[in-house]
């Protein structure tokens, strides 16, 4: 990302990222127990911590998180400042919502819905990585874009403050390495688009109750195939 504008008159840039992810887990007997395990393992409170960890270290102030939670739902607000304030009106948001699909047969579907607001001169992207890594997403889903404009000393206006090149130079390149990505933007407009999906499925990695070394080769291929479909019809928003 390359910084394009010097010489700051007015800004009332307005930058905003969504981010859906999905983490499927497969579940051969009795589901509550590890739906307990997965609502502890990625909790919205870890997924806060993570980004707030991240925000602070970019120098911002967390000023104020609201919480609430459901049956199958959590939900956080967390605004942040690069200044020291109380007035939430003023400030960057991050929303965090989780959702946990649980009546489908032999899966778990976890999906994290992140969508944060920053103004001004403040980057929206520096928490992308992070959140990927953390949740170890199947699935990912990336929005980005950029509205309002900053007029410089001269009357000269423009309409983002950087060069953005890829969404993919967000995201650290090892972890990279695990999806096949996919994008598509409208750099013109400052809409930016990137789809990510695991490229290789490890059954370890995905099975929650069973022991794979008791599994035989039919066993995997039927956990293998239903990890698939359900990556696959995500992915694509298109039933298999």
């Amino acid at each position: 990302m390359k910084e394009i504008i010097k010489d700051l008159g007015t800004n009332n840039l307005t930058k905003i990222l969504s981010v859906n992810l999905y983490k499927i887990i497969y579940v051969d007997g009795e589901k509550k127990n590890c739906k307990k395990a997965l609502e502890e393992t990625y909790s919205v409170k870890k997924i806060m911590d993570t980004i707030c960890s991240v925000l602070q270290n970019d120098g911002l102030k967390i000023v104020n998180i609201y919480e609430q939670k459901d049956l199958n739902e959590e939900f956080i607000v967390v605004s942040f400042s690069k200044e020291s304030t109380t007035n939430t009106l003023n400030c960057n948001q991050i929303q965090i919502h989780t959702v946990i699909e649980d009546n489908i047969e032999n899966l778990i579907v976890m999906r994290f819905d992140i969508e944060e607001i920053v103004r001004k001169d403040n980057s929206a992207l520096s928490i992308l990585s992070d959140i990927i890594e953390m949740i170890n997403a199947d699935i990912v889903f990336v929005d980005y874009h950029v509205r309002g404009f900053i007029q410089d000393s001269t009357g000269r206006k423009y309409f983002n403050d950087s060069e953005i090149y890829s969404m993919k130079d967000f995201i650290n390149a090892d972890l990279l390495t695990k999806y096949d990505a996919h994008e598509m933007n409208i750099s013109r407009s400052n809409i930016y688009h990137l789809k990510l999906v695991v490229n290789k499925i490890n059954i370890k990695d995905y099975i929650a109750d069973l022991n794979i070394e008791e599994l035989n080769v039919q066993d995997e291929f039927k956990i293998k195939r239903t990890l698939n479909d359900e990556i696959l019809t995500i992915f694509t928003n298109k039933n298999s």
